[in-house]
């Protein structure tokens, strides 16, 4: 039988439970939202409870992407040398620098897909390494602390954002910093592959490696939605988490969809308001997002993924222990 991690958390709760109890709701109504039907009308409901709380959940979630903002800023105001995936981009960049006739600039922009990379010795390079770095070793932590809120409100129960955050942090640090750097890896191999097969174009197997890469995205993007889930909650082994959230991806595949149309659609209708709004001069769709995507997505999520792991995992469980 597999450990919940559940001892001190609900030593935890039952201690504050009074306190909390008197500020929102009582024992009976916690215990019968625990027990409602997770569907889309109560998704809202719950939405609309903890809206203030996930704003400020976004104070702890949006540490996961200054630093990618910072590097990204890094490499933009850095000096850049362009880099092309054709063997016939070396020539034809020499012969533009000696002509600017027509015929080379159609040759340059067919040749393939351009890359700027940052100039040799570079301090651009030490920036983006040293917050990669930073990023990397935190990755995993942030992500079990802002689990850990989003499941509390899942399941009804109180919510201290800072000290259940990290509280959740110190009790699952090492395992937390371990599936952490994996996933960093992970997603940085993916995104690497897929900017790098988008540009390579010809052949029938760099198509397919193409759209192999984009289906593996797909599915460890789901399986994202469960692998933090089953860190704070059980006693698992990192493969056993990797293996069980591959299960998963299948076994929740209507309530996996549901959650990345979500997801997608609060994406689409942002770009929508750049689009009608930035030519205009409004600029507040552009960094909207940092504000409130971050809890919101991993909401959905969680409230996705989260009825799978307790039919699955939990009840199994409590029905043995009952027995």
């Amino acid at each position: 039988m597999i450990p919940e991690k559940e001892n001190k958390s609900e030593k935890k709760i039952l201690g504050i439970f009074k306190k909390k109890e008197v500020r929102e709701l009582t024992k009976e109504e916690i215990e019968r939202e625990q027990n409602a039907p997770k569907n889309v009308r109560f998704f809202f409901k719950l939405l609309k409870r903890n809206f203030s709380k996930l704003l400020t959940l976004n104070f702890l979630m949006i540490f996961t992407v200054i630093p990618l903002i910072i590097a990204v800023f890094a490499y933009i105001q850095g000096p850049t040398t362009p880099s092309q995936t054709s063997v016939l981009a070396p020539s034809l960049f020499g012969a533009a620098l000696l002509s600017d006739s027509p015929a080379v600039s159609l040759l340059q922009s067919i040749s393939g897909f351009t890359v700027q990379f940052p100039i040799h010795a570079s301090p651009v390079y030490i920036i983006i390494g040293a917050v990669l770095a930073l990023l990397a070793i935190t990755w995993g932590w942030q992500n079990v602390g802002a689990t850990y809120v989003l499941r509390s409100m899942v399941r009804g129960e109180p919510v201290f954002i800072w000290s259940d955050f990290f509280y959740a942090i110190k009790r699952n640090i090492r395992q937390g910093f371990v599936m952490g750097l994996l996933d960093f890896i992970f997603i940085g191999v993916l995104t690497f592959d897929i900017i790098y097969f988008s540009g390579v174009s010809g052949s029938f197997a760099e198509e397919l490696m193409f759209f192999c890469t984009i289906g593996l995205a797909i599915i460890y993007f789901t399986m994202r939605y469960y692998i933090y889930l089953m860190l704070i909650t059980f006693d698992l082994s990192v493969f056993k988490l990797l293996k069980n959230a591959l299960i998963f991806t299948a076994l929740g595949i209507k309530r996996n969809i549901v959650a990345t149309l979500g997801i997608v659609l609060m994406a689409v209708i942002n770009i929508i308001l750049v689009m009608l709004l930035m030519p205009v001069g409004v600029i507040v769709p552009l960094i909207l997002p940092l504000v409130y995507f971050l809890p919101f997505a991993s909401f959905i999520t969680v409230y996705a993924a989260y009825p799978s792991i307790k039919k699955y995992m939990i009840d199994p469980q409590l029905s043995e222990s009952e027995a």
